[in-house]
């Protein structure tokens, strides 16, 4: 964990808002502090680490934890379909945030909605005035007061379905930021499909509930399923966050998560298979050769959104030689996560590269077209 082990507690001592008990005109200035986004840094790096190593799938840190808005405005972690979001500075109103919070979210549900999180209240908190959730007020009285010098830190995992009032005969567009969102929003075929994530996810809470006993009863009421667990305050005067044992707390957080009796794997796509990687490699030879794709030879592995091969379905386009096979191993040309591959901008679906181009030696190839990078991949081949 990178930035959890370069970055001490010590450089937050002095990263303070005005009124730590809620939202407030007088927390602008904190949220406008460089440290106010290095502290998010530093606890994403801690949840995408452990998530990593438990999903057994890379999750790379991006350069800048972007702000929530919600899961369809940010892209996913690599093939993960979970969306990395820390809080924003403000909800619009004029007000500004108390505490430091970011959270891990499957796409493509509201962030709010379903999340693993790290949540930090800072020195000298005594309560969270706001909620958003009527389930909210359960939390109050755990965790507080922050004492003088200390991050308050919680982690947990909450999925809220829909709200007390919610009827699902005449759904409302208030409930945006719930799960029966992603059904309204298009994402999701119908609340059955909704409803099946959602248990799926109460015994994820139940079960992280059973094995880390939190001071905090779980919520797990049919609408709302909730686990919150307090950390020990971390001092600020430390140079490690030993105190707090935020990276062994996440750990098991996220391994209960990902290795309980459901988990978050039932969200991702399968891992490719030998077959799958070989697949990769000849599509990404083909476009470099110029071939179309071919949907008969690749259509059960891979295929452009949207297109339907069917059961029995033909290549649409002349058959094209075999693709050459690829001399070098399927790693040096593709990395082993990768999307699905996007069709080719011509009218006829054409395989495309599943994986970054490599970089020719130049320092100016941000200037050459796509066709000199393929005559590149070329001639390299060749030689």
């Amino acid at each position: 964990m990178k930035w959890l082990n370069s970055v001490s507690p010590s450089q937050f001592i002095d990263l303070q808002p005005e009124d730590p008990n809620g939202h407030s005109k007088k927390n602008k200035k904190w949220t406008q502090n460089p440290k106010f986004d290095l502290l998010a840094k530093v606890f994403s790096d801690v949840l995408t680490h452990s998530t990593s190593s438990a999903l057994e799938r890379p999750l790379h840190l991006p350069g800048k934890v972007l702000e929530y808005a919600s899961n369809r405005e940010n892209k996913p972690l690599g093939i993960s379909g979970l969306v990395l979001s820390a809080n924003s500075p403000t909800s619009g109103s004029g007000v500004y945030t108390p505490k430091r919070y970011v959270r891990l979210s499957p796409s493509p549900y509201h962030a709010n909605s379903c999340q693993m999180f790290i949540e930090s209240y800072m020195s000298n908190a005594t309560e969270d005035r706001n909620s958003r959730d009527s389930s909210d007020r359960s939390f109050k009285k755990y965790g507080f007061p922050v004492g003088p010098n200390h991050l308050g830190i919680t982690i947990g995992f909450s999925a809220i379905l829909h709200s007390e009032d919610f009827d699902f005969s005449n759904p409302k567009e208030s409930e945006k930021w719930t799960m029966v969102s992603s059904v309204m929003d298009g994402d999701k075929s119908d609340f059955d499909k909704v409803c099946d994530d959602f248990d799926l996810l109460s015994e994820v809470v139940q079960e992280v509930a059973d094995i880390m006993q939190p001071e905090a009863p779980p919520i797990l009421d049919g609408r709302v399923a909730r686990v919150r667990f307090r950390l020990a305050d971390q001092s600020l005067a430390k140079d490690n966050w030993d105190e707090s044992e935020i990276a062994s707390k996440v750990e098991q957080l996220a391994s209960i998560d990902t290795h309980g009796l459901h988990n978050l794997n039932d969200f991702l796509p399968a891992k490719p298979t030998a077959e799958g990687v070989q697949a990769i490699a000849e599509m990404f030879q083909a476009s470099v050769d110029g071939e179309l794709y071919d949907p008969a030879k690749w259509g059960g592995f891979y295929k452009p959104y949207g297109l339907d091969v069917g059961s029995k379905t033909q290549s649409t386009v002349a058959s094209a030689q075999p693709a050459p096979a690829v001399s070098q191993p399927a790693t040096e040309s593709v990395a082993p996560a990768v999307e699905t591959p996007a069709p080719a901008p011509a009218a006829t679906p054409v395989a495309e590269p599943v994986a970054e181009t490599p970089a020719p030696a130049s320092e100016d190839v941000g200037k050459k077209s796509a066709d000199d990078i393929l005559n590149m991949i070329r001639n390299r081949q060749s030689s």
